[in-house]
């Protein structure tokens, strides 16, 4: 009977303080958390800081070996990362506060290899927590339809809106599906549509999608529709990934940067302008171009008439902020992962994680607690894929 292989260098996961099952369930709880809180506690730090560390503290023997290769890409991915972009946000603004504020996300990468070492379930979590995505917004909206809780009166989405973890909940004719609850965790859901369309489960990639069109953003059920339409080809005429996942979020992304000068709303004018003034920007400052101005600087854009901290053109917002170094390091970042996913033909992160990035192109998401959650996931799958390639060169 072969054993196990052990993905890092120590002989066991027992704790040196707690009992092995209560050690366990401490980390399966506090691994939840972590999720729950990124998904929706956005905008409270310290929710997320507690469970994020007490995952690392139950977990802190998994850092005692930095060895291994996929050890190395977390803590570059991790730390290293990270406190790049802190350094260079320091060295622009001399504002700790903003700096560590804009840096402190990728730090939750290093819950990866506790999660990857001690089994826990990551895909099960994230499928439970975007479940209560889905929950909450289709059960708000059969409330209104039945007239029961009207959406404007519905306690829990004014407890979210106060606490600012709900951009908008409102109704009316002008709206494509009358509806529209927006909540950023619901951009996760593109990725929950392609596990589950995987996995066979085809109702729950169908409620994705229609969560997804009552967010009221063109940019959610597009990037559902192409998501699981490349899936399905792929799978039908035995395409090669690479190509579509390239394709897809290129073809999307260029889509988005013509659209707000082809179309005269009020939202893309304004999103036509943001681009006007990053371009005036970088022509006019090329050292702003490598190196940015650092995280919480404020941009013009003359459709609003006053000074932004943030624009919808997330990737140029990176650009601005960290500069062109900053920028590739976090292609580089998630390149890492992506280039093994594609090789392993892990579909369904690989295409969830192309849709997801085709919607932080045109909204703030690129980096942010909630998008940690999107790259999480891509390298717990390395793990795992790493792992799942011993055990068969073991049983073999």
């Amino acid at each position: 009977m072969h054993r196990k292989p052990i993905l890092f260098r120590f002989k066991n996961s027992k704790s040196l303080f707690i009992p092995r099952i209560i050690h366990r369930t401490l980390l399966l709880i506090s691994s939840f958390m972590t999720i729950f809180c990124c998904c929706f506690f956005t905008h409270n730090i310290v929710v997320k800081v507690i469970p994020f560390l007490l995952t690392l503290l139950f977990g802190l023997k998994t850092f005692m070996y930095i060895g291994k290769k996929e050890n190395k890409a977390i803590f570059i991915s991790g730390f290293i990362f990270p406190l790049f972009l802190f350094l260079i946000s320091i060295l622009n603004t001399r504002n700790i506060g903003l700096a560590i504020n804009g840096a402190y996300p990728g730090l939750f990468l290093l819950i990866v290899p506790v999660i990857a070492h001690f089994d826990i379930p990551l895909e099960k979590m994230f499928g439970i927590v975007m479940d209560m995505v889905i929950v909450l917004v289709v059960g708000c909206v059969i409330l209104d339809a039945s007239g029961i809780v009207d959406i404007f009166k519905n306690p829990l989405l004014l407890a979210m809106y106060d606490a600012n973890e709900l951009a908008v909940a409102t109704k009316g004719a002008q709206y494509p599906v009358y509806w529209k609850i927006y909540m950023q965790a619901g951009v996760l859901l593109v990725l929950y549509a392609c596990y589950s369309y995987q996995h066979g489960r085809k109702k729950k990639c169908l409620l994705c999608g229609l969560t997804m069109l009552l967010s009221g953003s063109a940019a959610n059920p597009i990037a559902w529709i192409i998501c699981i339409f490349a899936m399905f080809i792929e799978k039908k005429e035995k395409i090669k990934l690479t190509p579509i996942f390239f394709i897809c979020s290129i073809c999307l992304m260029i889509l988005y940067s013509v659209l707000p000068y082809l179309l005269t709303d009020s939202d893309m004018i304004i999103r036509a302008s943001a681009l006007d003034a990053y371009g005036a920007l970088f022509r006019n400052d090329s050292l702003k171009v490598l190196f940015g101005e650092g995280y919480g600087t404020e941009i013009y854009v003359a459709a609003r008439g006053e000074l932004s901290i943030t624009t919808e053109w997330s990737f140029f917002e990176m650009m601005r902020w960290y500069g062109l170094f900053g920028l590739i390091a976090f292609i580089a970042v998630l390149g890492y992962p992506l280039k093994r996913l594609i090789k392993a033909k892990r579909r369904w992160i690989v295409f969830g994680t192309a849709g997801f990035l085709t919607i932080a192109f045109t909204n703030p998401l690129l980096y942010t607690t909630t998008s940690m959650v999107v790259y999480i996931l891509l390298y717990y799958e390395c793990f795992m894929e790493k792992r799942d390639m011993r055990l068969l060169w073991t049983e073999n």
